[in-house]
């Protein structure tokens, strides 16, 4: 159902006679750089075709469609770590575009240029690593990025994250893969955030880090997540039990004990789903956390609400609105009208429940949540 899939640790690999065939039209291209540097100018790129097919390599291991900004800044680190020959002028990454675009292999953008067509890149990348310089140009890519753009921004860090992977700086990856994945969990994006999840647990297994490495306890808190937001509920709570018993810091553990209660309680299994959640109040509170208190409250609500007593289920929810009033974001907030309108609406309190729903499209709005604003009625 999930298609084919690669061995983990393996890379796709371009077969060698279509390979063949695109590396002669991108040898042809660059021949046509130098051809043009020593028609046009005498200067020392005509002596330099090497360089030329470096930059270009360089640019295929930033991404299908590349930045010039990041593509100069790229080159520029690569010849101060000296794994460009000489200083590139200004003028060649302009005559490689020209030249790829003149053969069909690019087109240009307003930003830089797009490949033609994935195997282009693909055969750029094929001929670095055959030359053994595929990891040094990621290295390099990671720095550039960084240097950049910094690390804070959830897609640098995805991107950094990678390309410090596919370097063999397992270790140095390892937070900013975790950090990309969350920011992508946070905002909905599972498709996202599983796909860096395996990069993190390459990463991971590259190092040889059991579960009771401090390092890797956050990570399978996200795991568990993704597994819970995409219905594995047991796996999920496996993952969190592991958590659970590696993690030492408060506020992590009671994380991946609402994790273990909210899939406890998708499978029905509302006594475990109870304690659970009771634990996680009890550590959130431990450590002053006030956003997981009211998160594992919210939990005792659902948990009172799929047990019939909605009066209980009212009450936690609006003790849930006290706690997210001035420290929740909007979607926490959202989420709890929505129960409550829920509950208001099983108690025959309709105009109560309208009032809830009207807020809770509200805080959706600001929140920019187009899904909850339009779908304001349904279950815990």
């Amino acid at each position: 159902p999930s298609g084919l899939a690669l061995k983990p640790g393996t890379s796709p690999e371009l077969p060698d006679a279509l390979h063949a065939l695109w590396d002669q039209r991108i040898s042809a291209a660059l021949d046509d750089v130098v051809g043009d540097a020593r028609a046009s100018r005498d200067d020392a790129t005509s002596e330099r075709p090497a360089d030329a097919a470096r930059a270009l390599e360089l640019a295929a291991v930033l991404g299908s469609s590349v930045d010039l900004v990041e593509w100069d800044q790229a080159v520029k680190d690569a010849v101060r770590a000296s794994s460009l020959v000489h200083d590139v002028p200004a003028s060649l990454l302009d005559d490689v575009v020209e030249a790829l675009a003149r053969r069909g292999l690019a087109r240009r953008t307003d930003g830089g240029f797009q490949f033609a067509h994935a195997l282009v890149r693909g055969s750029v990348e094929r001929r670095a690593k055959d030359a053994g310089r595929l990891a040094l140009h990621h290295a390099t890519a990671a720095q550039a990025l960084a240097s950049l753009w910094g690390t804070d921004t959830p897609a640098a860090a995805a991107r950094i994250g990678r390309h410090l992977l596919a370097a063999g700086a397992a270790l140095q990856a390892l937070p900013h893969l975790l950090a990309a994945a969350r920011a992508a969990l946070d905002e909905g994006d599972a498709l996202e955030a599983a796909g860096l999840l395996v990069d993190w647990e390459r990463a991971r297994s590259s190092l040889r880090l059991g579960d009771g490495d401090v390092r890797v306890g956050p990570g399978l808190v996200l795991q568990a997540q993704l597994a819970h937001a995409e219905g594995r509920h047991v796996e999920a709570r496996a993952l969190a039990a592991r958590a659970v018993d590696v993690l030492r810091d408060a506020k992590q553990r009671a994380a991946a004990l609402r994790i273990q209660a909210s899939s406890a309680l998708a499978s029905s299994d509302l006594g475990d789903a109870e304690s659970l959640y009771d634990a996680a109040r009890a550590g959130s509170a431990s450590v002053e956390d006030e956003i997981g208190v009211g998160q594992a409250v919210r939990g005792l609500g659902d948990v009172a609400f799929w047990r019939g007593d909605k009066a209980k289920a009212s009450a936690l929810y609006v003790e849930v609105g006290r706690i997210f009033k001035d420290r929740g974001k909007h979607t926490d907030v959202a989420l709890n009208l929505w129960n409550r309108g829920y509950v208001e609406i099983e108690r025959g309190q309709l105009k109560e429940a309208k009032r809830l729903f009207v807020e809770m499209r509200k805080q959706c709005r600001a929140a920019r949540d187009r899904c909850r604003s339009a779908t304001p009625a349904r279950s815990p």
